[in-house]
């Protein structure tokens, strides 16, 4: 154990901290144990005050100024705020990725926004790749195993045209629709052709 310097509790002179340098992985090193029993946690600034690394200036309770490796699970918390971990674009600290737990709903969440302008689109997958729901092997593009809900429509959605080709929607008569591009309509999905009354 690299042990350069060992500071030990007062009250009991086998729970230490230790700081040193480990020369076979060539780095610097802060540890904290109960001789002879175990290794302990560290707390930083736990009675307030940020932590930054690779920055002087942390504007949040940990802000890292460069990548982060992660080999394993992370367990982040903050409670009634629905943005636990906030990824910035680094072109652009205005536009965000945040991920938390939202207690007013009981949900895990996972928005994106520019922040003070407004929110945005999110994409999972973009690349390739199948996106699942309720099944870790997802056999589509999107695989849901369970049941789907569309919201009723009063009137339709958006104005049918090429942009919006193929989009789905449920009117309030409880007939499924697509956006007929081509032609500008919004046709039943059981023929393809009749109009949506919606």
């Amino acid at each position: 154990m690299p042990a350069d310097l060992i500071i030990s509790s007062s009250a009991n002179s086998l729970k230490r901290l230790y700081f040193g340098y480990d020369n076979v992985a060539d780095s610097g090193v802060i540890s904290s144990a109960e001789s002879g029993v175990d290794w302990k946690n560290i707390s930083i600034n736990p009675f307030g005050g940020n932590v930054g690394i690779g920055t002087a200036a942390p504007a949040a309770k940990l802000e890292v100024n460069g990548d982060m490796r992660l080999n394993s699970s992370v367990k982040l918390e903050e409670p009634a705020v629905p943005a636990a971990l906030i990824i910035s674009d680094p072109a652009n600290g205005l536009k965000r990725l945040y991920l938390g737990y939202d207690l007013n709903v009981e949900a895990a969440v996972i928005s994106s926004t520019e922040s003070g302008v407004d929110w945005k689109n999110m994409l999972l997958n973009p690349y390739g790749g199948n996106v699942g729901i309720g099944t870790p092997a997802p056999k589509a593009t999107l695989d849901v195993n369970g049941d789907i809900r569309l919201a009723k429509n009063y009137v339709a959605p958006v104005t049918c045209n090429a942009n919006y080709d193929g989009r789905i929607a449920l009117t309030s008569k409880y007939t499924t629709c697509v956006c007929r591009g081509g032609s500008a309509d919004w046709v039943q999905t059981s023929d393809g052709a009749t109009a949506c009354l919606w």
